[in-house]
C-alpha cells in the first residue's frame, strides 16, 4: 500500500473579501484537492467572517462603490500603496491600526485549528500570517497564490514558504523585490477542473439542451465579474446591434437589479439575448460560446486561457485590471477594446482570423492544471525541506 504521509493533515485555505475571484480560487483548489488528497481535512475560510462589521463594510460595501462611482480614487490607493512597505502612505498606515481586532482573531483561530498548510489566495490573509512569521507567533508552512496577472507590493511578504504566480514576468518582479527564487512557482491562477476539460461537438450539443437554449445560435458570452461592475447592457446590446447574426450569453452574476435589467431587454431581441444569473455552471455556458467579452478578472482570464476561448477585454477596474489587460494584449492573448467604437468595428464574427490566433498564442499560457500543481508543490514541500 502507497504511503500518504498528508493522510489525516489540516490544510486551511484562506481566501476574503474584494471581488469574487479571491473566492473562486480558493474553491478550485478545494475541490482539486477533494479529488486528488481526499484523505486531507481540507477547511476553506473566507476571512471577511474574522472582520468587525465596520471593517467588513470597507472591504465589500464601500470598496463596490468606489469601483463604481469613484474609480479615480481606486486607483490612487493602488498606485500609492504599490510601494515597499517602508514607504506606505497614511491611509495604509491607518488601515493596520484599524484592523487589529481582525487579525488578533484570525491568528487566535489558526493557533486553535493548529493547520498543517495553509493556501492564501488573498493578500490580506498572507499579509497578516506574513507579519506572524516574522514575530514568530505562526509557524504553519503557509503558501500565497496570486489571483490576476500582475503584481502589488502587498503580496511581498518574504517570510513566507511558497508563492504561486501567472507568469514569468511576476515570477522576476517578485524575486527582485524580495523573495528568494526557490519560493517561487509559475503555475498559472487555480480554476475549477471543469475549466480543463476537453468538450466534444456532442457535448456542446447535449448542453445546449440541458441548458434549454437554441441548438444552432452562435453565442457571446458578455461578463462583468460576480458583482457586475461594468457596462453589461451597453455591451450586449452594441454587440446585437452592430452584429445581427449573433446571441448574446448576458451573465448577471450576483446582481439581481442587471437580471431584471436585461430580461426586460430581452423583449427587444427575442432568442438572441439570454440573460444567466449567478451559475456553477460557467463551464458549460463558456463551452457553448465562440468568444468572451468581459474584465480582465485573474480568474476569469484563467478559466478562458484553459478553455482556449478567444476574449474582448473591455472595462477593467484601475490598477490590478488595467496591468491584467495590457497583458493580455502585450503577449496576444486577448483584445482589448478601449471604448465601444471599437467593439463596433471589431470583426467579432465566427472564425475571425484574430480569433484563431489569439487561441493559438493561449496555448502556451493556459496553465490549465494550475490548481493540481500548486497542491502538489504545497503538499510536497516538508518532505523536499528534510
Amino acid at each position: 500500500m502507497t504511503e500518504k504521509p498528508w493522510a489525516g493533515r489540516k490544510l486551511l485555505l484562506l481566501s476574503g473579501p474584494m471581488g469574487t475571484g479571491h473566492v473562486q480560487a480558493s474553491k478550485a483548489l478545494e475541490k482539486t484537492a477533494s479529488l486528488n488528497y481526499p484523505e486531507l481535512n481540507i477547511t476553506h475560510l473566507n476571512v471577511a467572517e474574522m472582520m468587525t462589521p465596520g471593517l467588513r463594510m470597507f472591504f465589500t460595501d464601500i470598496y463596490h462603490f468606489i469601483l463604481r462611482h469613484l474609480p479615480g480614487l481606486w486607483y490612487y490607493m493602488y498606485t500609492s500603496s504599490n510601494v515597499s512597505p517602508r514607504r506606505l502612505p497614511l491611509f495604509r498606515r491607518v488601515m493596520f491600526r484599524w484592523r487589529r481586532t481582525f487579525e488578533s482573531r484570525l491568528l487566535d483561530w489558526i493557533e486553535r485549528h493548529q493547520p498543517d498548510y495553509i493556501i492564501c489566495t488573498h493578500f490580506l490573509p498572507a499579509e497578516v500570517i506574513g507579519k506572524a512569521k516574522e514575530s514568530g507567533r505562526i509557524n504553519t508552512m503557509t503558501a500565497s497564490v496570486v489571483t490576476d496577472f500582475s503584481l502589488h507590493w502587498v503580496y511581498i511578504q518574504p517570510k513566507l514558504e511558497l508563492f504561486f504566480v501567472a507568469n514569468h514576468d511576476m515570477s522576476l518582479i517578485m524575486h527582485l523585490r524580495g523573495v528568494a527564487r526557490e519560493k517561487i512557482y509559475i503555475t498559472g491562477c487555480p480554476i475549477f477542473p471543469e475549466f480543463a476539460r476537453e468538450y466534444t461537438p456532442e457535448d456542446k450539443k447535449r448542453l445546449r439542451r440541458e441548458l434549454e437554449l437554441p441548438p444552432d445560435n452562435p453565442f457571446v458570452m458578455v461578463m462583468m465579474g460576480g458583482e457586475n461592475i461594468g457596462r453589461l447592457r451597453e455591451i450586449s446590446e452594441t454587440v446585437l446591434d452592430s452584429f445581427p447574426g449573433v446571441s448574446v450569453l448576458a451573465m448577471t452574476g450576483n446582481s439581481r437589479k442587471v437580471y431584471r435589467q436585461m430580461t426586460d431587454m430581452q423583449k427587444e431581441y427575442p432568442n438572441r439575448l439570454f440573460p444567466v444569473g449567478y451559475t456553477r455552471r460557467m463551464h458549460d455556458y463558456m463551452a457553448i460560446s465562440y468568444l468572451v467579452i468581459s474584465k480582465p478578472g485573474g480568474i476569469t482570464v484563467s478559466e478562458c486561457l484553459a478553455m482556449k476561448m478567444p476574449i474582448i477585454v473591455m472595462d477593467p477596474i484601475r490598477g490590478h485590471e488595467e496591468k491584467n489587460a495590457n497583458y493580455l494584449a502585450t503577449h496576444g492573448l486577448a483584445a482589448f477594446s478601449e471604448c465601444m467604437s471599437d467593439l463596433r468595428i471589431m470583426d467579432i464574427e465566427p472564425g475571425a482570423t484574430w480569433m484563431r490566433m489569439v487561441s493559438s498564442n493561449q496555448y502556451n499560457y493556459r496553465y490549465h492544471d494550475a490548481s493540481t500543481n500548486i497542491l502538489k508543490v504545497v503538499i510536497e514541500w516538508e518532505g523536499q525541506q528534510s
